[in-house]
């Protein structure tokens, strides 16, 4: 009986565990193939969120583009790569983008709803919304986007919306001219370097 107890307790001390590691989440729901997940802490400063900086590690996503509701100090406001996105400075809209994006963070309070397309796959544009009215286009249960809520339980409008992707090879990752130049100046010093060597075992022999 003892031996069963001491079983109980090591489960119960495991599940606690486990819950305390996904504190982090407070929301999780599949639909569809499209995981919606509400994360607490910011997403666009992994460094100051651990539970996000370690998601983005594990699953190898890294950000592309952001759109930030634009200010003084970024008017045009996006940062990386340029897309396209409608309804803003609203609580609600679209994105499209001429890139594949694994999934999307929409910020509009002091947490952040992530859209995981998981094993659908890249995709190029979505709906987005902090009031929990609209689902993603791929989505063909009944969940929506859960809404997201600022201090006294209100609905925010949008802060920001950062797509992610998965690829080893950043978007716009082709090589500037400038980098072609060294690299093909870099080979020809190589090549040089080895006619001289071969030149001068040449002249020893």
């Amino acid at each position: 009986m003892t031996y069963l107890k001491n079983i109980l307790a090591a489960a119960a001390l495991t599940a606690t565990a486990t819950f305390a590691a996904e504190a982090a989440v407070t929301f999780s729901a599949t639909d569809g193939g499209v995981t919606y997940s509400i994360w607490e802490g910011p997403n666009d400063n992994p460094a100051s969120n651990a539970d996000w900086a370690d998601f983005l590690a594990e699953t190898g996503l890294y950000q592309v583009a952001k759109y930030d509701v634009p200010d003084d100090e970024n008017p045009g406001g996006f940062t990386g790569e340029t897309f396209t996105i409608t309804g803003t400075p609203g609580k609600s809209g679209t994105w499209s983008s001429s890139f594949g994006v694994n999934g999307f963070v929409i910020k509009g309070s002091n947490t952040f709803l992530f859209v995981d397309y998981g094993d659908l796959g890249p995709q190029t544009g979505d709906n987005w919304c902090t009031d929990g009215t609209c689902k993603s286009v791929f989505a063909d249960g009944n969940i929506f986007m859960p809404q997201l809520l600022s201090n006294g339980g209100k609905n925010p409008g949008l802060s920001h919306l950062t797509l992610y992707a998965l690829s080893t090879v950043p978007v716009g990752g082709i090589p500037e001219p400038a980098t072609w130049l060294m690299m093909i100046m870099g080979f020809g010093l190589v090549g040089v370097a080895t006619r001289r060597r071969t030149h001068m075992a040449r002249t020893i022999a």
